[in-house]
């Protein structure tokens, strides 16, 4: 049995017939739709293609999970410069802020916590809360692009915001496309996979958890109990 298995994420240059072809005569065996990235409609197309042209190969859906990311920028990428400021203001438009998609993060994260950009190639430091806003100075150098995750070191969710609205519209579009496989990014614990589990109510749909943080990697022994699959991210856990 050959447990190395190839994993294809496509986009939009590689969702048609012609690239799925090529990947499969070059060893694909899964592909991959990452439900952070394109619309459900773009998903959906997507899916009817893969099951017309390949319809043996299995098709995992990363659902973003409790991933915080930042949001658009005028421009493609952005130049850190020394502070650099993280916003929940969603009427901001520009570059010297960077709107982020979690509405409460200054109330509960505390100063001089870091936060981990690009899978921990960018850190920041918290300098300073101005209402909604994170005044941050950066310890790194480099560009950053939008709609990247970010970490927030010792962030405490509650179970309650472990599947939010948004996962529940993903897990959805999950059971309603019949996916094989439902990839969870930021698996926190086994409480979080019994959730998602509960809304899926499909033994054929396999969960995989995707464990990308400390929170995560704290709680594997009860997630590898209760999982189908794991993979995990030990860049972002250095």
């Amino acid at each position: 049995m050959n447990n190395v298995k190839i994993i294809c994420t496509l986009g939009p240059e590689t969702n048609n017939s012609i690239s799925l072809l090529n990947f499969k005569k070059a060893g694909m065996d899964l592909v991959r739709l990452n439900g952070s990235h394109n619309s459900l409609d773009w998903h959906k197309k997507t899916i009817k293609t893969v099951r017309k042209i390949l319809p043996e190969v299995p098709i995992i859906f990363d659902i973003p999970g409790t991933k915080i990311r930042l949001g658009e920028f005028e421009d493609k990428y952005i130049s850190l410069g020394e502070k650099i400021t993280l916003t929940f203001d969603k009427k901001y438009v520009g570059n010297s802020k960077f709107i982020i998609n979690y509405e409460n993060i200054a109330r509960k994260i505390k100063i001089n916590k870091k936060i981990y950009i690009e899978d921990g190639e960018i850190i920041l430091k918290i300098i300073e809360k101005d209402g909604k806003d994170l005044i941050c100075r950066s310890l790194t150098k480099g560009k950053i692009s939008p709609n990247k995750g970010i970490m927030f070191e010792s962030l405490k969710l509650n179970n309650k915001d472990l599947v939010s609205y948004n996962d529940r519209k993903y897990i959805n579009f999950v059971k309603k496309m019949n996916i094989d496989f439902l990839g969870l990014s930021f698996t926190k614990s086994d409480t979080h996979i019994n959730k998602v589990k509960k809304l899926v109510n499909n033994d054929s749909i396999k969960i995989i958890a995707k464990i990308e943080d400390k929170k995560g990697v704290k709680n594997l022994n009860k997630i590898l109990k209760i999982a189908d699959f794991t993979k995990t991210n030990f860049k972002t856990l250095e």
